[in-house]
């Protein structure tokens, strides 16, 4: 047995270069040790890559990869290439052959391999690491010149399979600042000490000078300049030997703070690989301000004579300084998870016994822990079949995972609090971590868990049983079992899921990886509203407009609060069956076949909506809306998504039922007239049929309005209120709604300030729409007189209103009348313009005012001026009207019996909603004109 090396102990006031190389000596035979264990345990085209490298950034040749130009920086500084690698060169280009010449200058310090390679960490998947250092004179146009080169390197490893990184470095890198922001690359805040700790513990020399941190006694790292510049200025270390990035005497408080937060970014798809480092720097945090770095353990250890590689295993490190930090708070739980972390990251599988003796460290390393914590071989069996782990073992492990990733993120919080004078570290970083976990591991309703963060490779089930069971009422319920089984063995299986939405269960099994093309599907359960082939269908949609979303979003996703990003709404899943399925003659006795109103019956064939959504963090929601207002909410939902993301997107399928591709053209059909229904600006309406009632959607600056109105004349009353603020409605129609109206060209040719008068004649009646100068429609259906009677009477009564807004200074005030008169022809309506000239008041017609205001809350008060006379309801009653029409009847020549006109109103006084506008004018105009016409009508009758 090789006796261990002594201790070294170095004072400055008795150098001795002996020492100094011993100490050298024994770092250089620690690195050439891992090396060597990189190199046994590697694979052909990794060895390839490794022998290669120096001679690759040496010299400069055409033949070889990443050659740019004789002028790119290369020789690197004490290097000659050893036999191995000059022949191994020449497998990569054969005519390659090293030109012995001496190098005007080395440009190439160091070559250095950085991270797990040649630890307990190292696994089949880590990455080569290297750290190019170069001299510090290099100018821009050398810089760039490397650097093509280096990138030319990793693109050709890349093509042997090896995942090959250069980083670009200089002597005095770490005396300058490098703010960068946290992405999936570097931890967002300036690493510098905590980067050389790391550098320190794991960095191996695979060419150049060696660091002349090697030669700084850890009880000098508080001195490290000093002692440094005595080494140089007294000539114990040669000029062309070292480099130096300088000590490690101390990391700052924001350093290990942010890169915690990068490595809880890292966590939530890779926990195993991240919780260690996560833990390690909580443990600093922890042991702030008096916080002993690792690179200065493992220095102490190696002068202290501990040169074997397992002795001083940088990941072994980690584990002993977080091991000593979870004991001493007693957090057994805690350091459990982190020692099944470091297990399965090592990916060495204990349970399973190996022929080959060769090449064993890693495992003869770990099995030494194992057996210190006294794991059973049960629980090896477990762990080593993580490649099976199926859904309900995912899950377990995700809830751990979730309670740990909580815990950690809480510390952080905690302790940014009590340091924030301390840190500059950015608080968007915090923020977008805690989006990170809020939306990778944060329940609510609607929202799809996802279960498989990194945890198992592959949940996929070759088949998966539906079990829908109905008690009559509303508990139905989906059950979701592995396998293929029968009716009567459910309840002897335990269900992966229940839920009483099949999409829920669906998109579940979507999102989590359960299921794949030739996953096979059943349908079982009385009375199932879907079929197994009806299902696969719609597995398909989803499949083919929803990609594998991964787990986390890009990283500028979580600077803004999430929006949805694409939509699929799904139509009748698992309602549509012979029970609700119209009669199939409906056709035949009308030629309703609007699926939103369908038939002589007015029925409504869409039942359900399930819309499936993802946003910009990923999260993936569904939502299901069922009953009378199932359209309502669909177009609500599109039309929020919308305006919050004019980059969303949608598709909309009804793949069930005999009126599947009919219902998918129709609500395409209005779904799109909604969305490009986009008004110069709110409040406006979009109205549309649905059955025998009537939706819209109310658009104001603030929020979307969904209401139903269960009749025409209910829609009519709010079509006829002005906009409480004063502000021009734009309404619009879907096109099936109300087609024996005139709506669609009222409202299409509505303008603000304009007042549109459209008469219809028809037999002895004559109807009449408006649409006022803000926004508001009404209509009524009156005994019809000469039309150029009508047009000057409300031409006049027009005028009238106009000149009261203008003294009420009203927003909106008419500016322009217009009389339309229409007629319906091959069913479609049409307008023509008439003339609203005003030459002279009919003989006929003497002037008649009301005045309204209200008596109390319910009622009003109405006094009513004619030709003079003053009629009012305090005086006459009941009998206001019966006056009135007498009053008028015995003025008229012949007693004729023409409609009364009122030709000016004044409602100052009303208690009302919205804007004083001409159909309110003319709602009461209206009223009265009813009433004294009946007075009238009843005077003959006497």
């Amino acid at each position: 047995m090789t006796a261990s090396p002594k201790p070294i102990k170095i004072d400055i006031k008795d150098l001795d270069r002996k020492q100094l190389d011993v100490v050298r000596h024994r770092f250089m035979g620690i690195n050439q040790r891992r090396l060597m264990r990189i190199r046994e345990s590697s694979g052909d085209m990794l060895k390839l890559v490794l022998d290669a490298l120096p001679v690759l950034i040496h010299v400069n040749h055409p033949l070889l990869p990443g050659y740019q130009n004789q002028e790119t920086p290369c020789a690197i500084c004490d290097y000659s290439p050893s036999k191995i690698e000059l022949t191994t060169t020449k497998r990569i280009a054969k005519s390659f052959s090293l030109q012995k010449r001496a190098f005007l200058r080395r440009d190439i310090l160091s070559l250095f391999m950085m991270g797990s390679m040649g630890t307990l960490g190292q696994s089949s998947s880590s990455d080569l690491d290297i750290w190019v250092v170069h001299a510090n004179d290099l100018d821009a146009i050398a810089l760039k010149s490397l650097q093509q080169k280096l990138t030319g390197i990793e693109l050709w490893a890349k093509e042997l399979g090896i995942s090959l990184h250069f980083f670009m470095m200089h002597p005095d890198y770490f005396k300058e600042q490098h703010d960068v922001t946290m992405d999936q690359e570097n931890c967002g805040t300036s690493q510098h000490f905590l980067l050389l700790d790391e550098f320190y513990r794991t960095a191996l020399l695979i060419a150049g000078r060696f660091p002349l941190w090697w030669l700084i006694p850890p009880e000098q790292e508080q001195h490290y300049e000093n002692f440094a510049n005595h080494l140089v200025k007294k000539r114990f270390v040669r000029d062309g030997d070292w480099i130096d990035f300088g000590g490690v005497h101390n990391i700052p408080v924001e350093e290990y703070f942010g890169a915690a937060l990068w490595h809880m970014n890292k966590a939530i798809e890779y926990p195993y690989k991240s919780t260690l480092k996560i833990m390690l720097m909580e443990t600093y945090a922890a042991d702030h301000p008096k916080v002993t770095p690792l690179c200065h353990t493992f220095k102490e250890k190696v002068y202290n004579g501990f040169t074997e590689p397992s002795e001083i295993d940088a990941y072994l490190l980690i584990y002993r300084k977080v091991e000593l930090y979870l004991n001493s708070n007693q957090d057994e739980d805690r350091l459990e998870w982190v020692r099944k972390c470091l297990y399965l990251k090592t990916a060495e599988r204990l349970s399973i016994n190996l022929r080959t003796k060769k090449d064993r460290w890693r495992r003869d390393l770990m099995q030494q822990l194992i057996d210190q914590w006294g794991w059973e071989r049960d629980h090896l069996l477990q762990l080593d079949a993580r490649r099976h782990w199926k859904v309900l073992r995912t899950i377990e492990e995700r809830n751990i995972l979730v309670r740990e990733m909580t815990q950690s993120y809480r510390f952080l919080s905690h302790f940014a609090r009590i340091y924030a004078s301390e840190m500059n570290v950015s608080s968007q970083d915090m923020t977008i971590l805690g989006r990170k976990l809020y939306a990778s591991f944060e329940r609510r309703s609607e929202k799809i868990d996802r279960i498989n963060p990194g945890i198992s490779p592959d949940l996929t089930e070759p088949e998966l049983s539906f079990f829908y069971s109905a008690d009559g009422g509303n508990k139905n319920i989906w059950s979701l079992y592995r396998g293929i089984i029968l009716p009567n063995e459910v309840d002897y299986n335990k269900p992966l899921k229940k839920h009483k939405n099949l999409l829920e269960i669906v998109s579940w099994i979507f999102v989590n990886g359960l299921i794949k093309k030739t996953t096979k599907i059943a349908v079982l359960g009385n009375n199932a509203p879907i079929t197994a082939s009806q299902l696969n269908t719609v597995i398909r949609k989803i499949d083919s407009y929803f990609p594998r979303v991964e787990h986390v979003a890009q990283e500028e996703a979580y600077q803004q609060i999430a929006k949805s990003v694409k939509t699929l709404y799904l139509i009748n899943i698992s309602e549509y069956n012979d029970k609700n399925n119209p009669k199939k003659d409906y056709h035949l006795i009308s030629d309703l076949n609007d699926p939103l109103s369908y038939g002589s019956r007015r029925e409504n064939l869409i039942f359900s909506v399930d819309m499936l959504s993802v946003n910009s963090w990923n999260e993936v929601t569904v939502r299901r809306f069922t009953g009378q207002g199932t359209v309502l909410r669909l177009l609500q939902h599109a039309y929020q998504s919308q305006q919050a993301n004019p980059l969303w997107s949608y598709k909309l399928a009804c793949e069930i039922g005999s009126y599947a591709n009919a219902i998918t053209l129709r609500l395409k059909k209005v779904l799109k007239q909604v969305l490009n229904f986009q008004p110069a600006s709110p409040p406006a309406r979009y109205i549309w049929q649905v059955a025998t009632h009537y939706q819209f959607l109310g658009i104001t600056k603030d929020r979307i309005e969904p209401s139903i109105f269960e009749n025409e004349n209910d829609l009519m009353k709010m079509l006829a209120s002005s906009d409480s603020r004063g502000e021009f409605i734009t309404t619009a129609f879907d096109e099936n709604c109300l087609k024996d109206e005139p709506l669609q060209i009222i409202s299409k040719h509505a303008l603000i300030g304009e007042v549109n008068v459209y008469l219809f004649k028809t037999n002895s009646l004559i109807k009449i729409w408006v649409s006022d100068e803000a926004g508001a429609l009404i209509h009524i259906e009156k005994k019809y007189d000469r039309l150029s009677c009508l047009i000057k009477t409300y031409s006049l009564f027009f005028e009238m209103v106009a000149n009261r807004q203008f003294v009420l200074g009203e927003t909106i005030e008419i500016r322009k009348v217009n009389f339309y008169q229409l007629n319906f022809v091959n069913k479609r309506w049409r307008k023509k313009k008439l003339s609203a000239q005003i030459d002279f008041i009919p003989k006929r017609f003497f002037p008649i005012q009301a005045i309204v205001e209200n008596q109390n809350s319910e009622t009003s008060h109405i006094t009513i001026y004619c030709d003079g006379a003053t009629f009012s309801e305090q005086e006459y009653g009941k009998q206001l009207y019966t006056k009135i029409a007498h009053y008028i009847y015995a003025k008229r020549n012949y007693q004729a019996k023409y409609p009364i006109y009122i030709t000016d109103l004044e409602l100052s006084q009303l208690t009302h909603e919205g804007a004083l506008s001409s159909c309110l004018y003319l709602k009461y105009k209206w009223e009265i004109e009813n009433k004294l016409d009946n007075a009238l009508k009843n005077i003959n009758q006497k």
